[in-house]
């Protein structure tokens, strides 16, 4: 019977955790809820995290399928960043 309420105890604080803190389930080493997919600006596929190649550009992670896609971008970078208009 005390480990049927260890469970439900433990059961309920996971569930307000992951509800109240969506980033500190993450903190326990599962990252498969929390993570997003990137779309590597070159050729445009979705890439999977810790996937493929990834560089900081200017404080964002961009993603990218193969090499070639980091090459190409890192030779141009303003070709496949998206135009900022000025408001």
């Amino acid at each position: 019977m005390i480990y049927l309420f260890a469970f439900i105890f433990v059961s309920v604080l996971l569930y307000l955790l992951i509800c109240l803190f969506p980033g500190a389930i993450s903190l326990l080493g599962y990252r498969g809820w929390y993570s997003t997919e990137h779309v590597d600006p070159v050729c445009g596929v979705k890439v999977k995290p810790h996937v493929g190649y990834g560089m900081i550009y200017k404080g964002r992670l961009y993603r990218f399928c193969s090499k070639l896609c980091l090459d190409q971008f890192d030779s141009d970078k303003q070709k496949y960043l998206p135009i900022k208009k000025d408001q």
